[in-house]
């Protein structure tokens, strides 16, 4: 029995020409889903501290006026709160029903899903809300949804502002970066 070797067909000179205009536009769209999701944070940071301030707002109504308990408002506000925030308070509602030691506990760990979108001064503003609601009287509470509201409109501008500055010029740079990858390439 004799065996054949077989020839490999050989690729020619102008298969190579033919995948660089693949590669440039693969590389010219990776740099500019990379700038787009770096200019996106910006953007998720200025709606999240958007929808906590309005989460704040409802809360306040809620605990104060109505005299809602804790938990209750919680699970009002997975339902109909914020849409960004409404598995914020799924879990925080989870966790209190679950037997949480405290608001502020759940609060925290509720939290950590959250916290790759936020500075570290929004976690500890945000934080020190939770820990302290539940804790005092309602005039304790009064106090600080009060402070929290300030400072989160506060954030807020500041957030904005760097959204406007920031999130357009890292799509830019990412498209543009993808670009001269994808030159370089060619």
């Amino acid at each position: 029995m004799t065996f054949r070797i077989r020839e490999v067909p050989r690729i020619g000179k102008g298969t190579g020409k033919a995948m660089k205009p693949l590669l440039f536009f693969a590389l010219l769209f990776f740099g500019a889903g990379v700038g787009w999701n770096a200019g996106e944070r910006y953007r998720r940071r200025t709606r999240l501290l958007g929808a906590f301030r309005q989460a704040f707002v409802l809360l306040e109504l809620e605990v104060l006026v109505r005299r809602v308990p804790l938990p209750e408002v919680a699970r009002e506000l997975a339902a109909e709160g914020p849409e960004e925030l409404r598995g914020f308070f799924a879990d925080l509602a989870r966790r209190l029903a679950e037997g949480a030691r405290s608001f502020g506990e759940a609060w925290d760990a509720a939290l950590e899903p959250l916290v790759p979108n936020l500075r570290e001064a929004d976690r500890r503003l945000l934080r020190a809300a939770g820990s302290t609601l539940g804790r005092g009287d309602v005039e304790h509470a009064a106090r600080v949804f009060r402070r929290t509201d300030e400072e989160l409109a506060r954030r807020i501008e500041e957030a904005l502002e760097e959204e406007r500055r920031y999130a357009g010029l890292y799509r830019n740079l990412g498209f543009l970066g993808g670009l001269a990858l994808g030159i370089l390439v060619l």
